[in-house]
């Protein structure tokens, strides 16, 4: 779903064919609308990361006392990253 901007490429229309997706622009003033309630979805979802993130960072500390703040997130990697987007 694309607005309907001038700045978008001119061979989306191309691509689509190609990779078999259907882009649907959005009608003017409807942009506006839309912004709006992704940024709930963004907010929400950024609080339950949050949440996530610290509630399994004190399961570490509670199972390995001996663990730092920085300990934890250096052992931070994409599959956590992955893990936790998942359980949020």
């Amino acid at each position: 779903m694309l607005d309907n901007a001038l700045d978008h490429p001119a061979y989306v229309d191309k691509v689509q064919i190609k990779l078999q997706i259907h882009v649907l622009y959005l009608t003017p003033y409807k942009t506006s609308l839309l912004q709006r309630m992704v940024l709930y979805v963004i907010c929400t979802f950024k609080a339950h990361y949050m949440l996530e993130s610290f509630r399994k960072m004190v399961n570490v500390f509670v199972t390995y006392p001996d663990k730092t703040v920085k300990d934890y997130w250096l052992s931070f990697n994409i599959i956590s990253v992955i893990q936790f987007i998942d359980a949020t």
